[in-house]
């Protein structure tokens, strides 16, 4: 790199963390680069018809991205954000192996041949998950009240409905490491929460419905799930019916007019704005 002059760098998202380092190095040495997402890499090797598969053809293919497709150049992330990422996904993790472990609990006491020291593991599995799910919780708030502006919008986030301490964790985690000059379209399609419509012609005219992709940390808060999220409409807006399915069954939804939950005051504006869509299900 030092040799050849680079006007610019394409890199693929990999995991959770293991571009962000690379990335982040080569942001402060000031190069341009852009971190694509997998799946629009994965698209366009299928455009392009390729079909090895090996490091030098997927470098190759990444070279070719950045030459054909529109350069966007990566915005970093400060390190509050990347800290509250971090531990907001690792409490989103925890809560997942409590929950698993409550589930072999529940199973492993509807019989007597379950010896009384696997109950007590597991009972001790639980309590040790709560514990590190409280400890880090305490620690996101301490991060959160270090900062006036942070610390109101969480507060703002809590006193709306539906939301609590707990999910305005995963929220603030999961919103402020975007760039701060998304589209209230973009937001919604990053959560998930845009209907999708299939129609051809006449004759190929399917209803709309959810779609499958999405920011599975934010698909999986209450708040934004489609069965429990109140209805917000605007006065002029009207609701769109889609349908999701989920394990063959089939649900009828009604998807309102996007609203937004601020995240600063007009006294205190600032750039981070915490934007959800709100849906809400309505099964016959």
């Amino acid at each position: 790199m030092r040799k050849t002059p680079i006007s610019r760098l394409c890199l693929e998202a990999t995991g959770l963390f293991y571009h962000l380092d690379l990335a982040l190095t080569l942001d402060h040495a000031g190069q341009a680069i852009m971190v694509v997402n997998p799946k629009a890499a994965k698209r366009f090797t299928e455009a392009i018809r390729t079909r090895t598969k090996t490091d030098a053809v997927d470098a190759a293919v990444l070279a070719e991205f950045a030459r054909r497709m529109p350069f966007e150049p990566w915005q970093h992330p400060d390190a509050l954000a990347l800290a509250s990422r971090a531990c907001a996904r690792r409490i989103a993790a925890l809560n997942q192996l409590r929950t698993q472990t409550k589930s072999q609990r529940h199973a492993a006491q509807q019989t007597a041949t379950t010896p009384d020291f696997l109950l007590a593991d597991l009972h001790q599995s639980i309590a040790h998950f709560d514990a590190q799910i409280e400890y880090l919780r305490r620690q996101v708030l301490d991060l959160i009240s270090a900062e006036e502006v942070l610390q109101q919008s969480f507060e703002l986030l809590i006193n709306t409905t539906d939301i609590a301490a707990a999910s305005a964790i995963q929220f603030l985690g999961e919103l402020l490491g975007l760039p701060e000059d998304m589209r209230a379209k973009q937001w919604v399609a990053m959560a998930g929460l845009d209907p999708c419509e299939y129609s051809s012609g006449s004759s190929v005219n399917k209803k709309p419905r959810l779609p499958k992709a999405g920011n599975r940390y934010l698909r999986a808060l209450p708040s934004t799930c489609p069965r429990s999220v109140p209805r917000a409409t605007t006065p002029t807006s009207e609701p769109t019916t889609a349908t999701s399915s989920k394990r063959g069954g089939s649900r009828r939804s009604k998807l309102s007019a996007p609203s937004y939950v601020s995240c600063c005051t007009p006294s205190t504006p600032c750039s981070r704005t915490a934007r959800l869509s709100t849906a809400v299900v309505s099964i016959p």
